[in-house]
C-alpha cells in the first residue's frame, strides 16, 4: 500500500514538473512574440536594409484585430477542452 502512495505522489510531482516546464516555455514564446512585434511595429529601424530580400507587409488594424480575435477564440478553446477532459476523466 506505501508503494501505491508513493508511486502516485511520484507520477503527481512529475505533473507538476511538467506543467511548470510548459508554463515556463509558453511564457517565453509570448515575451519572444512580443518582443519582435515590438522590434517591427514601434522602432524606426529600415527593415529592408537589416534583410535585404524581405518585404514588410503593412497590416490594418482590421486584420490585426481578427488575428487577435482568432488567437483569442483558440485559447478559450483549447481552456475549455482540457478542463472538460480533466472533468471527465474524475467521473
Amino acid at each position: 500500500m506505501m508503494e501505491k502512495v508513493r508511486n502516485e505522489a511520484v507520477k503527481q510531482q512529475k505533473r507538476k514538473e511538467r506543467i511548470l516546464f510548459g508554463s515556463m516555455i509558453a511564457i517565453l514564446l509570448i515575451l519572444i512574440g512580443l518582443l519582435i512585434g515590438y522590434a517591427v511595429l514601434y522602432t524606426n529601424i529600415q527593415w529592408s536594409r537589416v534583410v535585404p530580400n524581405w518585404r514588410s507587409f503593412e497590416f490594418s488594424s482590421a486584420v490585426w484585430g481578427f488575428y487577435l480575435y482568432i488567437a483569442a477564440l483558440v485559447s478559450l478553446l483549447l481552456g475549455a477542452d482540457y478542463w472538460l477532459r480533466r472533468r471527465r476523466q474524475k467521473s
